[in-house]
């Protein structure tokens, strides 16, 4: 009886910590490091595969080689990401995980691919629009201004659709496409804190990567080119901490301490 009250005690704190502090603590030092070496691998290898095209034999079998490998490091290192901080019952089988991996970026890419769309369009919804504004609000309200806010709506949009995606992603590569997992998922849609994360990372990496490419020193070319890759080097760190903050976090609100748990209680 002690026991029982015990972990009920236990489970009671584990889940009304801050997600903040739980998204932490879901990431360990190991998982964090693979996900920075796997994917700067991959980056590299993206970055060699045109390198290798070319008419002959060598170079096209080099080339289909990189192809495959860039596919299979991708698809492992999300697929062992995801089942290493979404303990199932029964894991899902490797390659039906690599499957769903898949799945999720493709219909990912298919978002992002509607919303670049739609900002290549910015421009003109922007003159339509102030064309059909009232002419006292037309003066208030620059073309300028018009088109700065679509863009931060599209930028919104992305990070929105990529908070929209991942829980479903995690807990189905975790332990299979099925109703239960799709439920066990939509409370996380329910956490305001999660979207505000989704917002604040997704921003936050995109301007701390637009900072690293735009900025110069105005130094010798070698000493640019040094300061340039450091640049790029910290850029990508800031990147890969924040996407392994949002894993940690999608993390915790699918623990144990949330099963079955329907009432919104915290953030």
């Amino acid at each position: 009886m002690n026991d029982a009250a015990s972990d009920a005690a236990s489970m009671d704190k584990r889940g009304s910590s801050h997600p903040l502090l739980g998204a932490l603590a879901q990431l360990k030092l190991p998982l964090v490091g693979l996900q920075w070496v796997g994917n700067l691998a991959w980056i590299l290898l993206a970055l060699a595969w045109p390198r290798l095209l070319g008419p002959h034999f060598r170079q096209i079998l080099a080339a289909t080689l990189c192809a495959l490998s860039l596919a299979f490091l991708f698809l492992w290192l999300q697929a062992y990401t995801l089942r290493k901080l979404r303990k199932a019952a029964r894991p899902l089988p490797l390659p039906a995980a690599f499957l769903l991996v898949a799945l999720w970026t493709g219909v990912w890419l298919l978002l992002l691919l509607v919303v670049g769309v739609a900002e290549d369009r910015a421009g003109l919804f922007a003159g339509s629009l102030r064309y059909k504004l009232p002419p006292l609000l037309r003066h208030a309200v620059s073309f300028h201004r018009l088109v700065a806010w679509q863009r931060w709506m599209y930028g919104a949009a992305r990070w929105l659709f990529a908070g929209l995606l991942l829980p479903d992603a995690m807990e189905t590569v975790a332990s299979g496409a099925h109703p239960d997992a799709f439920a066990r998922a939509s409370h996380i849609y329910r956490r305001w804190f999660y979207w505000l994360a989704a917002l604040v990372c997704g921003f936050g990496g995109s301007a701390v990567t637009e900072a690293a490419m735009g900025w110069r020193s105005g130094n010798g070319l070698g000493d640019e080119a040094v300061r340039a890759w450091m640049r790029l080097g910290g850029a990508y760190t800031v990147d890969l901490l924040l996407w392994c903050f949002m894993l940690g976090l999608v993390a915790f609100y699918l623990g144990e301490e949330f099963a079955g748990r329907t009432a919104i209680t915290g953030p």
